[in-house]
């Protein structure tokens, strides 16, 4: 019998005596523990051997993965910012590429109409207004989905036409807006006790239903 296997089965052999007699189930799981533990740690040394010395395991990855890691890495460092844990994001110096220039893609003249015209089209047949005007906003701006859904009235910057976030995915961020898009916007009533734009039909937060538009939102 090889000596893992010995050590294993005497272990469960005083376990279960253990159990039979209850004058010695303590001693005996005690000793089953201790062994257990002891395999346990001639394996990771057994591991630790096949490495050898000052080696590690690396997990590659490509582009996406190593942009994922620094957004995830940015988001822990805005949070300690604001903590006041460290003063300052260092991630935000890192010479990253942004983007993976992998879906590049622009709206004709002649895109942008149809676009347009299908919007009113759904707007005919009873889809929910709010979700239409994110959608509007969407294309006038090109900003991101949760961008305008959440949009609030404190951060749209009238007197200078532009939208204006503290916070966002890259940190801070300013887009300007068009003309469509501020006439878009000052058409919008505002709601009695919420800053959201599009506010939720119920609660305090924001609309969510845009990604049923279409489909009678």
């Amino acid at each position: 019998m090889k000596e893992r296997t010995k050590t294993y089965t005497l272990a469960v052999a005083a376990s279960r005596r253990a159990i039979a007699r209850p004058e010695t189930r303590v001693r005996g799981r005690c000793w089953r523990d201790r062994a257990l533990r002891d395999e346990r740690d001639r394996r990771q040394d057994s591991q630790r051997q096949k490495l050898g010395p000052r080696k590690r395991i690396i997990f590659r990855g490509g582009e996406g993965a190593a942009r994922k890691v620094a957004r995830d890495l940015s988001a822990v460092y805005r949070f300690a910012v604001r903590r006041g844990i460290v003063d300052s994001n260092p991630i935000q110096k890192a010479a990253i590429r942004r983007t993976d220039n992998r879906r590049e893609w622009y709206l004709s003249l002649e895109e942008i109409v149809r676009l347009g015209r299908a919007f009113d089209e759904m707007a005919m047949e009873g889809a929910n207004a709010k979700a239409i005007a994110i959608a509007r906003l969407w294309a006038l701006t090109g900003s991101r989905r949760d961008e305008i859904a959440g949009l609030k009235w404190s951060e749209v910057d009238f007197e200078r036409s532009l939208l204006v976030w503290s916070e966002s995915k890259t940190g801070k961020s300013i887009r300007p807006l068009g003309f469509a898009a501020i006439g878009l916007l000052r058409q919008i009533k505002r709601t009695d006790g919420s800053d959201y734009v599009f506010p939720a039909e119920s609660g305090a937060g924001h609309y969510l239903g845009v990604k049923r538009l279409g489909q009678g939102s």
